[in-house]
């Protein structure tokens, strides 16, 4: 681990000759030639916060075959596939591609299909995308994607593909509808982080099947009201957020189908009752929060149903 080095070129040569046999190689925010390290046959490289210049040619990676972790943070790429100049086919073993903290404004994942079947965790949050595109990730081993504190206003997917990602961080961004129909059928996605977006409506199919979600978090957004449907097809969600929102209105049978949910938040809305309805099927759940509404009345057997209730606040 090298850290805010900048040596003279002969001290460079000398170091990466005598530890040839470097494996694991992180050089934040350095200078270094690319050429010192050419030779080198890398599983993991850190170039987090480097000198720009001799990014505009990434190629002396092509002779790291068994790179398993890229990690490119906060080096002001523009346009990461033009700026590296990859060659990804190269890259049959890479699982990790961290490409966070930079200012890519347009990701084409079709770049990425050369590795898709060993890509295992994919970060490009905090950059400035405006559009994000599912479709040639579809079919992908992805089980970590983080989009999350972009500018995305528009996601694109292709129909019927298959998107089995077991965690997606789209919090943060600038949608305004959230189309479950993206993920119909992702079989194993566990967690959906959606908050802080400007999310006042769901799109949603009947056939939607995400087997496995446990947790939902739809906090910080600009919600009203919470229809029968929306939830009918997360059966194993164990972890519901929905705080800070404009909730107005929850349709009585809403989660009527959430048999295993543990936690419940509806802090900060603007509910004016609370149903009992509401919790009659709920025999799990554990934590429930709906702090700062605006509820006058509590009808005593709300929560008579809840066994298990360990937090109520």
């Amino acid at each position: 681990v090298l850290s805010h080095i900048n040596m003279k070129d002969l001290i460079w040569e000398l170091l990466f000759q005598n530890y040839n046999k470097i494996t694991i190689l992180t050089l934040w925010n350095s200078i270094v030639k690319q050429s010192f390290i050419n030779h080198l046959i890398l599983y993991e490289i850190d170039l987090s916060s480097s000198h720009i210049l001799w990014f505009k040619n990434m190629k002396f990676l092509n002779q790291s075959f068994n790179l398993r972790t890229i990690k490119l943070r906060n080096i002001n790429l523009t346009n990461w596939i033009i700026d590296t100049n990859f060659n990804f086919s190269v890259f049959r073993y890479l699982t990790e591609l961290d490409l966070s903290h930079n200012r890519i404004e347009i990701f084409d994942g079709k770049y990425l299909n050369s590795i898709k079947n060993s890509l295992n965790k994919l970060n490009l949050s905090e950059n400035s995308l405006k559009h994000f595109s599912f479709k040639d990730l579809s079919s992908s081993f992805l089980s970590y994607l983080d989009i999350s504190f972009n500018k995305i206003y528009s996601i694109d997917y292709k129909k019927h593909s298959y998107f089995n990602c077991n965690e997606i961080r789209l919090n943060s961004n600038q949608l305004n509808i959230f189309e479950f129909e993206i993920f119909h059928i992702n079989h194993f996605m566990h967690k959906l982080d959606l908050n802080s977006n400007n999310i006042e409506d769901f799109s949603y199919k009947l056939y939607f099947q995400t087997y496995f979600l446990g947790i939902l978090i739809f906090s910080k957004n600009k919600i009203r009201n919470i229809p029968s449907e929306f939830l009918e097809h997360f059966i194993y969600l164990t972890h519901l957020d929905l705080s800070h929102n404009k909730i107005e209105s929850i349709d009585l049978d809403v989660f009527d189908y959430l048999f295993i949910l543990e936690s419940l938040n509806l802090s900060f809305n603007n509910l004016t009752y609370i149903s009992k309805l509401w919790f009659s099927n709920l025999k799990k759940l554990r934590n429930v929060d709906i702090r700062n509404n605006q509820i006058r009345n509590i009808d005593s057997t709300s929560f008579k149903t809840l066994n298990f209730l360990e937090t109520l606040d």
